[in-house]
């Protein structure tokens, strides 16, 4: 029996892609709206469009219990080079998908997919989803102006500020970038190698995604998804290099890229409140990416 019907949007991306993977293997039919497409390889999984009128046309008059929006702006770094492009991508889409659901499934539990970037430079760790909202990249304010219209055009939303998210399927930021780079003996890295970060596998977060689908309706309003455990670049990029390393010692260039705060742990206690918690160890999860790399490559 079906655990609910959901429509995933970016599901051509990383999160949104495993997303879909994943719940459907844990029983939801899942419509994945995507503008490259998916490898639909789960019988549970139709592949729809990613614009708003062709998912639209695509559920017809179907019924529509979940949403969970993925898609948007794609990183920090792209939001730099075309900010129009990215308001675009986040601001106008989530308003567009927002009031179809609003018009169509005013009742439908909405989750949306934000970022921590909307937190900027906190100076206070762990953060609390109460801290205050300074996005320092149009992305984190992208994605901050996204929240506001989801929180205005949905009563039933859930929004979800990753943090660091990674596991295999994940073909940019820092892991990608340390293992294609160790794995040819390049050893040095943007920043000082100081820099704080939350890292939580993708496994842990779609478990996530699937408890709020599936708890109350006193489910918190803002969840943060992460570990709660803090840990350097530095240390990150030595358990990347012990697992592909031609080379073992790492170097920094000790200047931070633009719109990257110095530190990031995530206050998880809204997340527990629904029985939920990491699964998968720091040491664990970058030896399956390092494993799905290697493989990836070969």
């Amino acid at each position: 029996m079906s655990a609910g019907s959901v429509l995933v949007t970016g599901a051509g991306g990383f999160i949104g892609g495993s997303t879909a993977k994943g719940l459907a293997q844990l029983g939801f039919r899942v419509l994945a709206s995507s503008r490259s497409g998916i490898c639909a390889d789960h019988g549970a999984i139709e592949v729809i469009g990613s614009d708003v009128k062709a998912i639209e046309s695509a559920l017809g008059r179907q019924r529509l219990d979940f949403v969970v929006h993925c898609a948007g702006g794609s990183s920090v770094a792209s939001s730099l080079l075309d900010e129009a492009k990215d308001w675009s991508d986040t601001v106008q889409y989530t308003d567009e998908l927002g009031n179809l659901c609003a018009r169509r499934w005013p009742n439908i539990r909405f989750i949306y997919l934000s970022s921590a970037a909307v937190y900027g430079n906190s100076m206070v760790l762990p953060i609390h989803e109460s801290a205050p909202k300074c996005p320092v990249s149009p992305y984190g304010k992208h994605k901050l102006e996204a929240e506001r219209l989801v929180e205005r055009a949905l009563v039933d939303h859930v929004i979800v500020r990753p943090f660091s998210i990674y596991g295999p399927g994940l073909r940019k930021q820092l892991l990608w970038d340390a293992c294609s780079k160790l794995s040819i003996g390049i050893n040095n890295f943007f920043g000082t190698g100081n820099e704080i970060r939350d890292w939580l596998f993708i496994d842990d977060l779609i478990r996530l995604i699937a408890q709020i689908l599936t708890a109350g309706p006193n489910v918190p309003r803002i969840i943060n998804a992460g570990s709660g455990q803090g840990v350097t670049i530095k240390e990150v990029l030595a358990l990347v290099s012990m697992q592909v390393a031609t080379v073992t010692e790492v170097g920094f260039t000790g200047v931070s890229k633009a719109g990257d705060p110095p530190g990031y742990i995530a206050d998880i206690s809204a997340a527990r409140s629904i029985g939920w918690s990491a699964q998968t160890d720091l040491h664990s999860g970058i030896k399956n990416y390092v494993d799905w790399f290697v493989n990836e490559k070969n």
